[in-house]
């Protein structure tokens, strides 16, 4: 009985975004209406379909090319239905509108269970960033990565997992395996077998991250969804693949806590999460919060919502704009211009 409710409650979640996803398609409907009216381009970067929201706030404004930009990165599923770039199209606006030159990629989980292409796909896209701001009046210096729920997940896997291996590196550089000098420390065998994925691809040094409801923890992720059976509904399993630990946020930087070097993180990093999200559970950002306070990452910022669901941070940002407001999205406006 219990499971059978948490599957409908599932199934519901796609009635929870699909007003949001209606917004978008009827913004989109009407730029095919009038293409002069339109605010979206479309592009492939390394075959990565990518949306392009050029920040709009007047011609000289644009021209002076030193506007943020946000690298957007969708959720995976909502229940049933299957988020696409496109869905994002009424977000990205808002923040366009407030100056931000915004880029949406296709985070096209379903058709791959390699974790390392959904990787190196994203670091494609942020290598392009960095190389053709200018033609979007952004700035390659003020580059955030924000996400939600798995998209969430994904800038914080992209940048940690690179973080916790550069250490590691290091820290075996300065102390060959035979120095016993420092027996205190131990990598462990998580720290010691992980890679970066992608090493041939461009880093671009970000500045930022903004996670809404981010997993953290992919094992209590993982546990959180058996508990509420609708493991075999959801694609988390499949998508993170056996070995679920090696693509732990978490797990990663708890192993690597006494090497680790935090000017590989991005300097600055708000976490998000709304107090009744029963999707995300917000465990997953108080424990991120204190591993990363914890790691030496003083300059993270948590704010946390009662009341709010996991696609309440979503409409958040869907209903504001410039002449209304939304504790969501002033946290993120606020963040970014804290980090200016």
């Amino acid at each position: 009985m219990k499971a059978g409710l948490y599957a409908i409650r599932w199934f519901l979640r796609a009635a929870d975004f699909a007003p949001i996803a209606l917004k978008a398609m009827v913004s989109l409907v009407l730029d095919r209406v009038n293409p002069r009216s339109a605010v979206r381009k479309q592009k492939r970067v390394s075959n990565v379909p990518v949306d392009v929201y050029a920040a709009s706030l007047g011609r000289r404004l644009r021209e002076e090319t030193n506007h943020p930009i946000i690298v957007l990165l969708h959720g995976g599923n909502y229940g049933p239905l299957v988020c696409r770039r496109w869905m994002m199209a009424s977000i990205a606006r808002n923040l366009q509108k407030l100056g931000c030159s915004v880029i949406v990629p296709e985070v096209d989980a379903t058709n791959s269970e390699d974790m390392e292409t959904i990787v190196r796909d994203l670091k494609s896209v942020l290598a392009w960033v960095g190389l053709h701001a200018a033609e979007i009046y952004g700035d390659a210096e003020d580059v955030y990565v924000m996400g939600h729920g798995f998209g969430a997940y994904l800038a914080l896997l992209l940048t940690v997992q690179s973080a916790a291996v550069q250490s590691r590196d290091d820290f075996r550089l300065s102390h060959p395996e035979d120095d016993i000098r420092f027996p205190e420390v131990v990598l462990p065998n998580g720290l010691t077998e992980a890679r970066i994925y992608a090493p041939d691809v461009d880093n671009l040094n970000i500045k930022g991250l903004v996670l809404l409801a981010p997993i953290s923890d992919t094992q209590k992720y993982l546990e959180w969804e058996s508990v509420q059976g609708v493991t075999s509904l959801s694609p988390m399993r499949q998508i993170l693949g056996r070995s679920c630990l090696f693509h732990s946020p978490a797990h990663l930087l708890f192993a690597a806590r006494s090497v680790l070097t935090v000017e590989y993180l991005p300097s600055n990093i708000l976490i998000v999460h709304g107090a009744c999200d029963n999707v995300v559970r917000a465990s997953q950002s108080e424990m991120l919060h204190e591993l990363l306070i914890g790691a030496g990452m003083q300059r993270t910022q948590k704010s946390f919502h009662p009341g709010l669901g996991h696609i309440d941070l979503l409409t958040g940002l869907d209903d504001a704009g410039p002449s209304k407001t939304s504790p969501v999205l002033n946290d993120v406006m606020a963040f970014i211009k804290s980090s200016l």
